[in-house]
């Protein structure tokens, strides 16, 4: 290749990367307030700095007009981007005198690509010995209540489902030790969101499992404010939720998320308790990129910890939470 088709090839690749670190940057800081800001926050800002250091780095800093530009700027939308998706370890509200209760949120792609794949689901999921777990794209609600009754007896499998019929598919169930009802389930905009009671024995925890439609092109905010204004709803009705979680398949910095934190006397973002990555999508990268699935947890309980777990059976990492429960 000669000089001058190599020096094209650097410019036009050291600009592209400039641009989508810019691009990336004003969707994270601006938000979704527009459908073309609502694309640039998918723009993955971690993924394209590396690969922008990598690249200026092979042209020993001449990627840019100006010598370690690119790398500078790709070291600067690095670091931001690491500090926007590293949760800090909050200290855990503790209360001896309120039950415990662990959570565990999971995506569990309809239970995997065959039977091993269920089994390494299964055994996740007990490893992690929760009260109560809330799985979007669950397997099959029969298959799913043959695997955990063979492991609890007496537990219980409840779900919302239009598993297999329409373009859209949501199959979203909880899992307890203790007796669960669905209660209802509203359409959202672009989405689901189906209402379980849980009967512990201190209380009824009321939890919303919501899912989202995944195409790149469908606002998330209207929907996730939507729901905001149902729980709103259902507090003034006396029928207060505890728990706002599922796959939303929005990442943590959209707006919509601001209606759902002052929902109803507030809700905490579980993951800051966790000092932890909070991406949670794809499971199979080293570092996953986007942190679509959530945990919202309810001003009226206490946030004890909060981590990630994942297993190579599903695309998306899990999340368990220990509560205290008034």
């Amino acid at each position: 290749m000669s000089y001058a088709r190599r020096s094209l090839l650097r410019t036009i690749a050291s600009y592209s990367l400039f641009g989508l670190l810019v691009l990336a940057t004003v969707g994270q800081v601006v938000r979704d307030r527009s459908l073309f800001l609502m694309l640039a926050m998918f723009v993955p800002l971690g993924p394209v700095a590396f690969v922008a250091l990598l690249w200026d780095v092979l042209w020993v800093g001449h990627g840019l007009r100006v010598r370690w530009l690119l790398s500078a700027v790709a070291v600067g939308c690095g670091v931001a981007a690491v500090g926007w998706m590293w949760s800090p370890a909050l200290a855990p509200e503790l209360d001896g005198e309120q039950a415990r209760l662990r959570v565990v949120q999971w995506n569990t792609m309809w239970g995997g690509r065959g039977t091993p794949a269920f089994l390494r689901i299964l055994d996740r999921l007990d490893a992690e010995q929760p009260d109560i777990v809330c799985l979007s794209e669950a397997p099959d609600i029969e298959r799913l209540e043959r695997g955990i009754r063979k492991r609890h007896a007496d537990w219980n499998v409840v779900a919302a489902s239009n598993f297999g019929q329409g373009s859209y598919w949501y199959n979203l169930a909880v899992v307890s030790r203790y007796p669960v009802q669905l209660t209802g389930v509203e359409k959202l905009a672009r989405g689901r969101l189906a209402w379980f009671d849980v009967a512990h024995p201190k209380r009824v925890v009321r939890i919303a499992l919501v899912d989202l439609l995944s195409s790149p092109l469908s606002p998330r905010s209207p929907s996730i404010e939507q729901a905001a204004r149902l729980i709103d709803a259902r507090e003034q009705a006396g029928e207060p939720i505890d728990l706002v979680l599922g796959d939303f398949n929005t990442p943590g910095r959209f707006l919509g998320f601001e209606a759902l934190e002052r929902a109803a006397g507030g809700y905490r973002r579980a993951a800051l308790w966790s000092g932890d990555w909070r991406a949670t999508w794809p499971s199979f990268s080293p570092l996953s990129i986007f942190d679509i699935d959530h945990v919202w947890v309810s001003s009226r309980l206490q946030i004890r910890a909060a981590s990630f777990f994942t297993t190579l059976s599903t695309d998306h990492r899990g999340a368990r939470v220990d509560l205290g429960l008034p």
